[in-house]
């Protein structure tokens, strides 16, 4: 017997989504003439998160990251009671935007267009830094009443439990990737897709370096709880 697809949370998390699944449509285009580097792309959104998508053409969401960061940093220099959010958004973006970077080039020399819908990573990186917009940018249905409802319970627990907090939003930002992949599948299915090295940089090297950064900023989550529930005793 096959198993089913979603177990437990996830499981759960899906019964939220009421759109109905899209036929298969491929939108694949002829490969480009001009490639991109991975690598380079990688490297510039690494060094600055929102650089290695406008070296993508991906422009508007280049430019969306870039200037976010920026604001992002600058706040948390110049305007301590938001601190907090604004190194999370930072700290989002400098995991997320350079393996966003990296897959957006490897899908280009694929033929799939860097502006196409859908994009799993947006849908992440949006549910992890808002109430829940990755589910509204993934088309579901539901999605509005998704954000006021996270937007209470994250207001609710997140002075007291940060690290539930965080586990909450990185389930949510996996189901967003979950249903965006899904969707982009009917795009752009992986049995069409074309047999060719898309890139000579491997992607364990961005993958690795983002579990490095996501561990980090995980480590001092837990540290974070831990001294905050000593210092309530």
């Amino acid at each position: 017997m096959k198993a089913p697809g979603n177990r437990g949370l996830f499981h759960f998390m899906s019964i939220l989504d009421l759109s109905d699944a899209a036929p298969s449509l491929s939108q694949y285009r002829a490969l480009p003439e001009r490639r991109l580097s991975a690598g380079r792309a990688w490297l510039f959104s690494l060094l600055m998160p929102g650089a290695g998508q406008l070296y993508c053409r991906a422009t508007t969401r280049g430019r969306t990251i870039l200037i976010t960061t920026i604001a992002a940093i600058g706040t948390a220099i110049f305007y301590s009671p938001l601190l907090d959010l604004a190194l999370r958004i930072a700290i989002v973006f400098y995991v997320l935007a350079p393996l966003d970077a990296y897959f957006t080039a490897r899908e280009h020399n694929a033929g799939i267009d860097v502006e196409a819908a859908n994009n799993p990573r947006v849908a992440a990186m949006l549910n992890l830094t808002t109430n829940g917009f990755g589910y509204v940018y993934a088309g579901m249905q539901s999605g509005w009443m998704v954000v006021v409802v996270f937007g209470m319970l994250f207001r609710t627990i997140g002075q007291t439990m940060p690290l539930l907090l965080e586990i909450f939003r990185a389930v949510i930002a996996v189901h967003a990737w979950r249903l965006s992949t899904r969707e982009r599948e009917s795009e752009y299915p992986a049995i069409e897709r074309p047999h060719i090295e898309e890139s000579s940089f491997p992607e364990g090297v961005p993958i690795a370096v983002a579990a490095v950064l996501a561990g980090h900023y995980w480590l001092l989550v837990i540290i974070g709880q831990i001294a905050m529930l000593t210092s309530a005793k």
